[in-house]
């Protein structure tokens, strides 16, 4: 979506769309934060279509509410954690469609496509120590890569 593609009008049509649709009480957890990301995204090309406006004269709480569009006020809007949202960006930048897609269908979990595509780092393995052979007086080596 660009900012010049739609007026200011059709922004807050597709806005109010949205916050309706998280009213809905059968979405998944999924859908919830892919909206409430979508909702972000047209809050943000609302602005850059008022910029260079006063804004001095009226109050805008919907654009306070989201200022800044951190995880935590987006999960606040949602009802879903600020780590679903971080994840739910992450997989909509990196999945492939299908991961999408089965998440939308619920078949898969957003933790489990999250971990596919951000493994855990595993710990460092540390050498065994052994010791050295006799005539090297008690020393203490280490197997190295």
């Amino acid at each position: 979506m660009r900012a010049s593609e739609l007026s200011e009008a059709g922004l807050i049509a597709k806005e109010w769309i949205i916050c309706n649709q998280l009213a809905r009480r059968n979405l998944s957890l999924f859908q919830r934060a892919r909206l409430v990301l979508t909702r972000e995204e047209i809050i943000k090309l609302r602005s850059k279509l008022r910029q260079g406006e006063r804004r001095d004269l009226t109050s805008s709480n919907e654009l306070e509410e989201v200022a800044g569009g951190t995880d935590r006020k987006l999960a606040k809007m949602s009802g879903v954690s600020h780590e679903t949202i971080h994840r739910v960006r992450t997989i909509e930048r990196e999945a492939t469609p299908e991961a999408k897609e089965e998440l939308a269908q619920g078949k898969t979990t957003i933790s489990k496509e999250y971990r596919k595509l951000r493994p855990k780092n595993k710990a460092p393995s540390i050498p065994k120590p052994f010791f050295a052979p006799e005539n090297m007086h008690g020393i203490l080596f280490f197997e190295g890569k």
